[in-house]
Parts: C-alpha cells; structure tokens; sequence
C-alpha cells in the first residue's frame, strides 16, 4: 500500500559511478508515492557526483557539506532535514526497489517495538548479508586467534525467509524508526567511518528497541564503492579509519583499561598468526596492514552540532 511515509537518506562520496542506478530506482518509488523525498548529502565528492545529481536527477534534495564530515555526521544531517515516520538510510551502491521499502515499512507499522529493519541484501558475489550479535571483548580475541579461535556468531539474511531478531544488522540498507532516534539520539559524529552504526544499535537495544532482519524485502549492495583503492585495507575497509573507530567504540562501552588491553591481546594473536603463517609460506597481508593501522587510537573529537 503506498504511504509516502518513508524519507531515504542516501550519503555520496566520490559515487558518481554507481549512484546513479540508486536514485534511478528511488524515483520510480517517489512516483508510486512509496517515499515522500529522497535527501542525498554529498561529502564533497571530487568526481562531480554532486553535479550529476543536480542535473539527472534533480527532483533530489541535495545538500552539499563542502567537506568530508565521514558517513554518521551526513546521515544525521539528511534524517535531521527529514520529516517522516522512517528514515531509509541506503548507500549509494545499495538498491531497494519500492517493494522492499513497502516491506519494511509495514513491518514497522506492525512490530512497534522495533526500532531498525534490514532486508535480505544480496552482494555481487552471489551472497547474502550477514545479521549477528553485538561484539564483545571475548568475541573479539577469539575471532583473532583465527584457525584456533571462532568466528563471530552470524546468520544469513534469507531472500524471502522468516524475520528474525538480530542484535546487529548493516547499515547499508536499513529502515530506522523516527521514534527511536527521537529517543536515543542520533549517530555519534565520532565515528567518521565504520562502526557507527555498532554504537547506535548498541544504544537502541540498551533502550529496549529491538533491532529485526526481514528477508521478505530484498536489496542489492556493491560493497565498497566509494572506498579509495589506494588506501591500506583491512578486510575491505579503511584501516586508519576501522581501528580508530573500533577502538572509541570499546572505550565507550566497556571502559578504556579494558578497551587496551583488548587491542594489545588481539595484536598479539594477530602478529602469532602471521608468523605461524610465514612458517607455512603464507604471506600474512592483513597482519602487514594491522602494522601500519593505528593502535590505541581515538578518532579526532567534533563538534555534536551539526555545521
């Protein structure tokens, strides 16, 4: 049923190249009255992203930031300039034609205790997004120990599967309820990359809202679009900006003398790997990029007003 009671929020970053298919599917959910308007925040992208917006797809609110605010601080600044009841926070090389956004969108009219939705994304790969639980200092190290330890507990997003309650779910695509954010606030403008959005549901779930994975709305995502290449990776994020992120979020939850020693125990069993590794001819790339990522490090303080 259309409703026109859901604002996406989409934030650019050097996205010229595949923004484009996002919006173009966005407006034909605008036309069916499923979306009220389609807010872009634009990071000052240096690929004309913006310029493309302005002139293909000018039925857009676009603002523009004139300089890298990171992805938390623009989507506070498009859910703050939005007036519906759901935000959808999609990223630029994300898709969630009509059906999907109808989907969640009903599924929050009817669960109001939830405070956040992600659908069933699918990646270029063939696979399917993951929902799984919060990390914890525990989960952390052991997931560090690698052949030894264990992986983070997860689950598949079934296309067309039963709902299922996760304590975490991506930001890629996801609907937030207004209510919620009205409660607990919005992202933390620290985090300039990464890990935003762990802190949020983190939030959510201490107040009691619930976080939901459906798999009867289906998106696609790219993954890692707008991440420039040349930067040092860690599993395909920005390692300078991950591990600072990381770190300020274990300090706020769990405290910075325990937030330390986490980080010194996972390098520790990450450079042990590596070297057993080395011993069976295997080069260690990602223990070489942890090297040179930051350690022990906050991101840089902002200002909590919006510019």
């Amino acid at each position: 049923m259309p409703s026109a009671r859901v604002t996406p929020v989409v934030v650019t970053y050097n996205s010229r190249a595949v923004v484009g298919d996002a919006l173009a599917s966005l407006k034909e959910s605008r036309e069916a009255d499923v979306i009220e308007e389609c807010i872009v925040i634009d990071n000052r992208s240096a690929d004309d992203t913006a310029k493309f917006i302005r002139l293909d797809h000018p039925w857009c609110t676009l603002i523009e930031t004139g300089k890298n605010l990171g992805f938390g601080r623009a989507s506070n600044i498009g859910i703050q300039r939005s007036s519906t009841p759901y935000v959808l926070l999609l990223n630029p090389d994300a898709n969630l034609p009509s059906s999907g956004i109808n989907y969640l969108a009903s599924f929050l009219d009817a669960h109001p205790h939830v405070g956040a939705a992600g659908p069933a994304i699918r990646h270029p790969d063939g696979g399917w997004q993951l929902a799984g639980t919060l990390p914890t200092p525990v989960s952390l190290l052991l997931n560090a120990l690698g052949r030894l330890g264990r992986p983070p507990e997860v689950h598949k997003i079934e296309p067309g599967g039963l709902p299922f309650r996760a304590q975490w779910i991506t930001g890629a695509i996801v609907m937030l309820r207004r209510a919620m954010l009205d409660e607990i606030g919005l992202f933390d403008p620290r985090f300039f990359l990464y890990w935003e959005e762990t802190d949020l549901w983190f939030r959510a779930q201490k107040a009691g809202w619930e976080l939901w994975a459906v798999g009867g709305a289906i998106g696609t995502h790219i993954r890692g679009a707008s991440v420039e290449k040349e930067r040092a990776l860690y599993h395909g994020c920005i390692a300078e900006h991950y591990f600072k992120s990381r770190f300020y979020y274990l300090v706020r939850r769990f405290g910075r003398p325990v937030a330390s020693v986490i980080e010194l125990l996972e390098f520790m069993f990450l450079a042990a790997g590596a070297a057993a590794d080395m011993l069976h001819g295997v080069r260690p790339d990602d223990f070489a990029v942890r090297l040179r990522a930051p350690l022990l490090q906050l991101p840089n303080e902002v200002p909590r007003e919006q510019p």
